[in-house]
């Protein structure tokens, strides 16, 4: 013979709703890896520049090219761009699965896992571009660049239309 159970006091969720509660702050574990990534990133870009200004300035006298001080600019942007992505897709995360009165700009706020998805994939079309222009800038004009460049442009392309085949509706 079962016992019945006890008696659930009025206003206390059932126990399946413990579990959903329990899975929405799981989440919380990736929006805290998210932030420590975006906050590590930011550190190594910070050493980076830090390093590359003190070879230019420092006593040595390294002498550095244009083309590799524009190479280091823009590889330093898109650094921390990919760190304010990482912020940006952790807030979206948070608002949308655990807190919904988190005080962001009305830009920030996420309302799906679409606009978060485009956004990730804007960002790697991005990098694919910096990666190609670091190659570009490296190697010079070379014939093995034209099956580098023609394999991004499939991404980028792929990456295009997922962007505009799934508006993120924000």
């Amino acid at each position: 013979m079962s016992t019945p159970a006890p008696p659930r006091r009025p206003g206390s969720p059932a126990p399946v709703a413990w579990l959903f509660i329990l899975a929405r702050w799981v989440l919380f574990v990736g929006v805290l890896s998210l932030l420590a990534g975006s906050v590590t990133l930011l550190g190594f870009g910070a050493v980076a520049t830090f390093r590359h200004i003190t070879l230019i300035v420092g006593p040595t006298g390294h002498e550095i090219s244009n083309r590799e001080m524009f190479l280091a600019s823009i590889k330093l942007i898109d650094l921390v761009l990919l760190a304010t992505v990482l912020q940006v897709v952790a807030i979206g995360i948070y608002s949308m699965f655990i807190g919904r009165e988190l005080p962001v700009p009305g830009w920030l706020q996420a309302s799906s896992i679409d606009g978060l998805k485009n956004l990730l994939a804007s960002i790697v079309v991005v990098m694919l571009g910096v990666l190609f222009l670091e190659q570009v800038i490296t190697v010079g004009a070379s014939p093995d660049l034209l099956p580098v460049g023609a394999g991004i442009a499939a991404i980028i392309l792929a990456l295009s239309y997922f962007i505009r085949a799934h508006p993120s509706g924000e």
